[in-house]
């Protein structure tokens, strides 16, 4: 399935099609999606373990669905040779800004094109691979690896609090993205025969804080809350609602919790056949 289409896949749930995926291709998503909670250091320090571990020395690191190099960036400035793929071009412009950005290949492309054939030690997925064709995406992975090669599929659980449940509930009220149904990715995979766990790895949780401001604008930087596709009204009300919700739990502008990055370690599947 071409990843831009919009062709049906019936091997995702509905939510996770391509056309709610395109919506990371918009301005209004690319200019606030640095604001999502970063990964903790702590991330970087067991993908770089990881790695280290494998045969070789000079290691090939890919990462797919790359955003605006949150996890290329800082493998990178960590001296491994990083290569990151990222359909977005909105995405990529901003990747390309940040600094260290020029040590890391950027490709404007999906995960779908991949051919490359045992070239990498490592793929690493961040908060990506949900939107991909898994039946494509997860085979090509298993081609593009080394023998002894490993996919990491990274989960970052972020800021939660007392506000929790009423924001999730405005969250169902006002996203476009009518279909969202909650799921577990990795047990998807799993179920569907694309993958095998391996291990599982656990960063400490992190103290994390952001204004009610910069909190509000990182939803905006989700499936479902573009701007560019909200009503204005809605995004204005919606907005409204979230600040008058956090006011009333953090009123001195400042959201408070922490961070916590997983790590589910394995291997893609095979072509079937």
């Amino acid at each position: 399935m071409d990843p831009k289409s919009g062709s049906p896949s019936a091997d995702r749930p509905r939510h996770l099609w391509p056309d709610y995926g395109a919506q990371f291709e918009d301005t209004a998503v690319a200019a606030v999606y640095r604001k999502r909670p970063p990964y903790p250091a702590e991330t970087f320090n067991l993908l770089t373990d990881v790695i280290d571990r494998l045969p070789g020395t000079q290691h090939r690191l890919l990462d797919v669905g790359a955003g605006t190099g949150e996890i290329a960036i800082p493998l990178a400035q960590r001296g491994l040779r990083v290569e990151a793929m990222e359909p977005s071009a909105a995405m990529l412009k901003i990747a390309r800004e940040q600094p260290g950005a020029g040590q890391v290949k950027f490709i404007n492309d999906s995960g779908e094109t991949l051919s490359a054939q045992n070239s990498y030690d490592l793929i690493v997925c961040a908060q990506s691979l949900h939107w991909m064709d898994w039946s494509v995406v997860m085979p090509a992975f298993a081609q593009a690896l080394q023998p002894k090669g490993k996919l990491a599929i990274v989960k970052l659980d972020e800021l939660s609090g007392p506000w929790l449940p009423a924001l999730q509930a405005l969250i169902a009220r006002y996203s476009t993205n009518r279909d969202f149904r909650p799921f577990n990715l990795v047990d998807e995979l799993v179920k569907r025969k694309h993958f095998t766990e391996e291990r599982v790895l656990r960063t400490a949780p992190l103290a994390f804080n952001q204004t009610t401001v910069d909190f509000i604008d990182s939803i905006h930087g989700r499936n479902g809350f573009s701007r560019d596709r909200m009503p204005e009204h809605a995004a204005r009300s919606f907005d409204e609602a979230v600040r008058a919700l956090l006011d009333s739990h953090c009123p001195d502008g400042v959201v408070r919790g922490h961070i916590a990055a997983t790590i589910h370690l394995g291997e893609p599947s095979l072509p079937k056949g």
